[in-house]
């Protein structure tokens, strides 16, 4: 058997070719900074011995970009007398048109012939939470399945992140060219040896390169391939955030973003209402409930995630599957996928996202945060679209209500966030404080809700509490918003101080406080200080709360402690008197005078996009006659206003027949009914509004 062998790694840029080849080789070789940068236009190469055979690694670029380039360069590099084995990338993930196109480039360059000898290598094996051969089967509506049945299911997968030799050894077996008792007898020898260090290089290894170099140097109009795509490839600490929009297939719009006609688009997957198959089905899964204001909008498990218990076996005792709890790297938590959604999306799908969140009850991003570059952005656009109406005390005996855009509503906010580890679930908390069984934030005890965050901390969340002007229902009787700050406010400053700036007042949860907190003290916070403990926690001590309250000018109405008397009701009560007190002489703001606050933090805010910019400029010419929202209302839209109202309290009474008294049924029903013809009559004669 022919000792050499030629591995090529074709495919677009960014799947992990690099990554790939680095872990044949068993070391760090192919970056954008390689002694070979002269070679790197379209291929680079590196040979190692490996289980006894010597064999010729070979990168190659984007095929997308440089097709007829590599083309080429294999064509005259790698005569069919020499064994090759050519592997064609493609990550684990959502299967895009791109991912298509890439496959259709490297059957054009390989031929019929070539093809027989290429696997289809799949990288991404620390992400995939099933088998390969499952994997693949789950995209029933994707080429996918077809692309792999017409290469036999010559198939293999690779962990790049955690590298490993058996991989490769698994790899070259299935390829055929090591056999197992051969790897058997070269390991017992200690023949398995690594390039770098053993084997010596002969003359003729430079001949490739030589030869690459010869071929490409006399073709200025020869495109350069994206460095980037090894620099990416290599990079084996990918951030959280990158991960996870892999994760969901979101990746391709972090940069190109989610537009209004993406996520209206009609086709098999939003007219059915399957269940998300994989977790690259979750956002487009929570997009469409959203879409149509269903509140499970973020109780969101894959197929595979919530199939988990079916796998055990009925009849079967293991009694550590009793104790421990699912694997939490299969689930996500629906913070972090709301995140996602809003990271991804332009600023037009962000308003959309913001209203019909709202719509549902549910809290919307205030500051956004990104995990990657550590900032945060103020939402003031993405929420001008919500309208709330409500009833102040004022308004209670006229009957009288109030309506317009909750960012131009000057109203106190009241925000609830965490000093270090807190042993009361806060956001649980404040869904008992606003009376909500839809769940208005979540929280620790809902799906997936104890998943451990991976970018939505340093989230600030925003809702209102709006009354109705019955004092019987109402919690408080002035209309107040509710902010809440996800994470420790130790790790994100800049947030914990817009919220001080902008607060009414801010309560504090802790279990274990330092008597000399600098974050608590600074003088330039102009919210009130509250401070909500839980003396059930192992970490409370008396002392250093005693000395920080001393410290901090407190009084007995601004701490706030659970005892093992205080059940959960009596606490929310209290809480309930304390954000009552506070609310009612303090100042109010609204989001959009917060942006002043903002742009002295360092605070982005996505209004001052162009495109925001041009957006408000227009909405602005059109609304700017309207003085009064209610007459333009009565004036303008006539077909919904007082006959409207009128025509549905006679119908009501129709099928109710609640003021009949003693007048004769039939006689009272013809009465109504021509009252009836009447008011369409009128609603007739009235001109549509333009």
């Amino acid at each position: 058997m022919d000792q050499h062998l030629n591995i090529v790694l074709l495919g677009k840029t960014g799947v992990g070719k690099s990554s790939s080849a680095n872990t044949i080789l068993g070391r760090e070789v192919f970056k954008a900074e390689t002694d070979f940068e002269s070679v790197t236009k379209y291929i680079c190469v590196e040979p190692v011995t490996l289980f006894g055979r010597q064999i010729l690694v070979i990168d190659t670029g984007d095929i997308l970009t440089s097709q007829e380039q590599i083309a080429k360069v294999l064509l005259n590099l790698l005569p069919d007398s020499t064994p090759s084995l050519y592997l064609l990338v493609i990550k684990v993930g959502r299967f895009t048109q791109e991912d298509e196109k890439a496959v259709e480039a490297v059957e054009k360059v390989l031929g019929p012939r070539r093809m027989e000898n290429c696997f289809l290598l799949f990288t991404g094996g620390d992400r995939l939470n099933t088998s390969l051969e499952q994997f693949i089967l789950g995209y029933t509506n994707s080429p996918l399945p077809k692309i792999v049945d017409r290469s036999s299911w010559r198939i293999h997968l690779f962990n790049n992140k955690y590298g490993g030799e058996d991989q490769v050894r698994e790899l070259l077996t299935k390829t055929g060219h090591i056999g197992t008792e051969r790897d058997r007898n070269y390991d017992q020898m200690g023949e398995v040896e690594d390039s770098s260090t053993t084997m010596k290089e002969p003359s003729t290894d430079d001949e490739p390169k030589d030869l690459i170099q010869h071929m490409l140097d006399p073709d200025p109009t020869c495109v350069e391939t994206d460095t980037d795509d090894q620099q990416a490839d290599t990079n084996d600490e990918e951030s959280n955030l990158e991960r996870l929009l892999e994760e969901l297939g979101l990746d391709q719009f972090y940069k190109e973003k989610l537009s209004l006609g993406k996520i209206l688009e009609i086709n098999d997957k939003t007219i059915n209402d399957e269940p998300p198959e994989w977790k690259s089905d979750l956002p487009w899964y929570c997009l469409k409930k959203l879409m149509m204001v269903n509140v499970t909008a973020r109780k969101i498990k894959s197929v595979s995630m919530s199939n988990q218990d079916d796998e055990l076996e009925p009849d079967e005792l293991n009694f550590y599957d009793v104790l421990t709890s699912s694997n939490e790297d299969d689930f996500l938590n629906p913070l972090d996928i709301i995140t996602a959604l809003f990271l991804c999306s332009d600023g037009f799908v962000q308003q959309e996202l913001a209203l019909k969140m709202s719509m549902c009850q549910f809290s919307v991003p205030l500051l956004l945060p990104n995990c990657d570059t550590q900032q945060c952005t103020l939402m003031l656009w993405a929420m001008r679209d919500i309208v709330k109406k409500y009833r102040p005390s004022n308004l209670a005996e006229s009957k009288g209500f109030m309506e317009e855009r909750i960012v131009l509503s000057e109203l106190p906010m009241i925000s609830f966030v965490r000093l270090g580890e807190c042993s009361l679930s806060k956001s649980e908390i404040l869904n008992k404080l606003l009376n909500n069984p839809d769940d208005t934030f979540v929280h620790h005890n809902m799906e997936c809700g104890d998943i451990e965050r991976r970018i939505s901390n340093g989230l600030t969340e925003l809702t209102w509490y709006l009354p109705c002007g019955n004092k019987n229902m109402d919690i408080f009787s002035e209309p107040v918003a509710i902010a809440n700050l996800r994470g420790d406010i130790a790790s994100f400053e800049t947030q914990f101080s817009f919220l001080c700036q902008t607060s009414a007042a801010v309560f504090v949860f802790f279990d274990q406080l330092d008597s000399d907190c600098k974050l608590l003290m600074n003088k330039n916070h102009k919210a009130k200080i509250f401070l909500v403990g839980n003396k059930q926690s192992k970490n409370f001590r008396v002392d250093s709360v005693q000395k920080l309250a001393t410290s901090l000018a407190l009084t007995n109405k601004n701490i706030l402690i659970k005892t093992k008397q205080t059940n959960d009701a009596d606490f929310v009560k209290l809480l309930r008197k304390r954000v009552s007190d506070v609310i009612k002489p303090e100042k109010k703001m609204s989001v959009e005078q917060m942006a002043d606050v903002a742009h002295e933090l360092g605070i982005l805010v996505d209004e001052d996009s162009p495109e925001c910019q041009d957006g408000k400029k227009k909405a602005d010419e059109i609304t700017a006659e309207i003085k009064d929202i209610m007459k333009y209302k009565e004036d303008q839209l006539l077909l919904q206003g007082q006959i409207w109202k009128e025509l549905t309290c006679l119908e009501k009474e129709e099928f109710r027949l609640r003021k009949v008294g003693s007048e004769n049924i039939e006689n009272y029903k013809c009465k109504l009914q021509h009252e009836r013809k009447k008011l369409r009559k009128k609603q007739n004669n009235s001109t549509m509004s333009l």
